[in-house]
């Protein structure tokens, strides 16, 4: 089980050594690291539920909140491969949870990410926000300052995360 919460190391180096990174950097890449799974999937549910709310997807398709919450907790946990999603389902415990017996095919995953870019990057935003509000402000308050440029940064970072996949998926096309 992965620790909870940024280890003592890793606060030192976040207020010394890093203090000039925009704090979305301070979360990394896998974000497992900075919660367990089980409070990153609890999270990212929080963060689907929202956009749901949001952007009504319950309404036009019944599969479309659970491949949110599935792109969403993987490209937070660092998986942006559609491929390694689609083997993921099969072999991990939360992923398969995340589909209740449902198994997209890698080609599903793709189709989503292009149909709904803009949800995605919500939910990624706001599961970064979550995670930096609960985790890194409380253990580097010195970081508050930066609160104005925060949400401007996750945005940023959603888009990254989503832009990685895409470019991961590009790579197996020219295979």
């Amino acid at each position: 089980m992965k620790p909870q919460g940024l280890q003592e190391k890793e606060r030192k180096m976040m207020t010394i050594e890093n203090r000039n990174s925009p704090p979305v950097q301070l979360l990394g890449g896998d974000l497992r690291k900075v919660a367990d799974e089980a409070t990153l999937l609890r999270i990212t549910l929080e963060a689907v539920t929202e956009q749901e709310a949001f952007a009504g997807l319950r309404s036009t398709h019944d599969n479309l909140p659970m491949l949110l919450t599935l792109t969403s907790y993987a490209y937070a946990s660092g998986i942006y491969f559609s491929q390694e999603i689609e083997q993921g389902v099969l072999g991990d415990p939360t992923l398969r949870y995340i589909c209740a017996y449902h198994f997209p095919s890698w080609q599903d995953i793709r189709r989503f990410r292009r149909s709904h870019r803009r949800s995605v990057e919500r939910t990624l935003s706001s599961i970064l926000s979550r995670l930096y509000f609960r985790y890194v402000l409380p253990s580097c308050p010195e970081l508050v300052n930066e609160l104005s440029q925060w949400h401007e940064q996750a945005r940023v970072e959603a888009n990254n995360r989503i832009e990685h996949a895409i470019i991961m998926d590009g790579v197996e096309a020219d295979l």
